[in-house]
């Protein structure tokens, strides 16, 4: 259990560190990992408002909406659409100078979020899953017999 103890301040003190008496957005799906980041950040940031990049009708949106109300944190909806997409991509090849598809795919939202804030500060969840469950199942996958 201290292990856990241990990695739940190191967790609380990072957010901490990086948005005391700020105004901060959090790049906001309205899972655990965003939604741990965006209470956290209630905590000491002098101002949180959560942002969800998604279709009218995806499963982020509703998620992010809902959990924004139940943390009692502004929302905002950073609309993606079939008719934005193209002007969207294109944007963000123009600002980032970066044109692979794999890498568009995986940081389109979150360049709509930085596009649609008016925070300088945007906390993510972003790559916690790959930490603590990507790579996990990669030592494993190398350790096995």
């Amino acid at each position: 259990m201290a292990k856990y103890e241990e990695l739940g301040k190191a967790l609380e003190e990072s957010v901490r560190k990086s948005c005391e008496g700020k105004r901060v957005g959090v790049a906001f799906s309205g899972g655990m990992d965003s939604g741990l980041v965006a209470a956290l950040a209630s905590k000491y940031a002098r101002s949180v408002t959560c942002y969800t990049c998604g279709t009218d009708d995806s499963f982020d949106v509703a998620a992010g909406r809902e959990l924004a109300e139940i943390l009692g944190l502004p929302w905002v909806h950073c609309r993606i659409s079939e008719e934005t997409i193209e002007n969207d991509i294109r944007e963000m090849i123009l600002a980032t100078r970066v044109s692979d598809p794999f890498t568009i795919s995986y940081d389109l939202q979150l360049f709509c979020v930085c596009r649609a804030a008016g925070e300088r500060v945007i906390l993510t969840g972003q790559g916690s899953d790959e930490y603590f469950g990507g790579n996990v199942r990669s030592v494993k996958i190398q350790n096995a017999p």
